[in-house]
Parts: structure tokens; C-alpha cells; sequence
């Protein structure tokens, strides 16, 4: 019997992927050199990076395999930049601009389709005892299988 990965796991990869391509020069930062599907452990990092996690998903037709799902970048800058909050601020503008284009769906493989943009709320927060500044981008899917 062959393996099988969830559409959301291709989901997750999948715009892993597309975040690694955001680096200079033709972005305003490098945050694609450093991004996960994993959170850390701890965020006292000593270079910024990008973690995209599913945040959760809603199943919207019972007769096809149809799920909108959510996605969230963070972005994190370690606080000890003088720069933090802009260079944190410029990386999740170049996520948005990454996702805010109009594109058609994307094939996931394993007869899994997705439609991504971005959700318009964007949060900066430096979480209490953190060594980081966090942004966070909500990306929403249509995900469909076929």
C-alpha cells in the first residue's frame, strides 16, 4: 500500500515553498532564507525567520472533499536589532505581496487544488519574556480534492 499525505500537509509545504523565494534582491528582506512548518521551542533566535502552521479549517461541502482552511505566517526578528519592528513589519509586507496577487488554483499532487490569499489583518506583537518580535499573516485556502 502506497503512503498518503493529507492535502493539508501538501498545503503547508506547498506555501513553505513559495515563502523560501523571498529574498533579496528582489524582495525588501531575506525571510524566505529561514522558514519551518514547525514553531520553535524558544525565540531567542539570533537570525529572523518564518514559520507557516495550519491553523485550522472548515469543511464546506458534505457531497466533495471542499475545506477552507487557515493558514498562519509568523514572522519572527530577534529583538536585539535596533530595527526589529520595521525589519518585521517589511517581512510580512513581502509575504502579502507574495499572496495578495490574484492567481489560479494551485495542484497540490495527490489530486489536491488550491486557491490562496491573504487575510488583511496583520498582528505585531513581542510576546512577554520573548527575545523577538512576531508578525503574524493569515493566509485562507481553498482546498479541494479530487
Amino acid at each position: 500500500m502506497g503512503t498518503y499525505t493529507p492535502p493539508t500537509t501538501l498545503l503547508v509545504q506547498h506555501v513553505a515553498t513559495q515563502l523560501a523565494t523571498i529574498t533579496t534582491p528582489g524582495w525588501r528582506t531575506n525571510i524566505g532564507a529561514n522558514v519551518a512548518t514547525e514553531r520553535v521551542q524558544a525565540l531567542d533566535d539570533d537570525a529572523p525567520f518564518c514559520t507557516v502552521l495550519l491553523a485550522g479549517w472548515e469543511a464546506t461541502s458534505p457531497f466533495q472533499v471542499e475545506r477552507v482552511c487557515e493558514l498562519r505566517i509568523e514572522v519572527a526578528v530577534p529583538a536585539t536589532d535596533a530595527t526589529a519592528e520595521a525589519q518585521a513589519r517589511l517581512a510580512v509586507e513581502d509575504v502579502f505581496e507574495l499572496f495578495r496577487r490574484p492567481t489560479a488554483e494551485v495542484a497540490l499532487g495527490g489530486g489536491a487544488f488550491a486557491l490562496l490569499s491573504p487575510v488583511d489583518t496583520v498582528e505585531l506583537a513581542r510576546p512577554e519574556g520573548a527575545k523577538a518580535v512576531i508578525a503574524t499573516l493569515t493566509l485562507r485556502a481553498e482546498l479541494r480534492e479530487t
